[in-house]
């Protein structure tokens, strides 16, 4: 059993997330409408920058979590857009993507944790409870990564995809900040 303090972070995550899995099995089609709006926009974005000849071909667009954000219960995914050089791609192209759905029960985990921390008689640090919140904003991250991978599926089909240059090798990632895990690939 995994504890800090008299708090059983199993117990309370296993709630949380099963809330959370059944709020995306009810609501899957609008989770995913929404990040399509979402993604079209930021193409439409891209696509200008491409037209200003701000921004090359497009080879990766990563979907970027900051701890910040998680702490300040911020839900928004920052998108950046690269060329094939990645990280070493100095035009600037990003967005962000409102995920407060899916982390309102990260908001509920950490807010029980922060109150045990806070009770007089609590030995918890506060790097204890922001660690067990990044370890548990981990879980919440693989319901964000199956809408974005579903949505690319149909993504793919709109004219604002269609429209944005790519490059012979297109990748979306999911992940900390400078950091992924491939949810979308596509060659030419």
């Amino acid at each position: 059993m995994n504890k800090l303090g008299n708090v059983d972070i199993d117990r309370i995550s296993f709630e949380r997330l099963t809330k959370l899995d059944t709020y995306v099995k009810q609501h899957f089609d609008q989770l995913v409408d929404k990040f399509l709006v979402c993604f079209e926009q930021y193409c439409q974005k891209i696509t200008m920058m491409q037209k200003d000849g701000k921004k090359g071909s497009i080879g990766f667009i990563h979907f970027s979590i900051l701890r910040t954000n998680i702490l300040a219960k911020r839900h928004k995914i920052r998108l950046d857009a690269y060329d094939e050089n990645w990280y070493f791609d100095r035009g600037e192209c990003n967005g962000e993507y409102d995920v407060d759905e899916f982390y309102h029960w990260l908001d509920e985990f950490a807010d029980i944790l922060e109150a045990a921390r806070n009770n007089g008689f609590s030995q918890i640090k506060l790097v204890d409870v922001q660690e067990a919140i990044f370890e548990e904003s981990n879980k919440y991250l693989l319901f964000v990564a199956e809408v974005i991978r579903m949505g690319m599926r149909r993504a793919i089909e709109t004219e604002s995809y269609l429209e944005m240059q790519r490059g012979e090798v297109f990748m979306v990632c999911i992940g900390g900040f400078q950091d992924k895990v491939d949810i979308f690939i596509q060659r030419r």
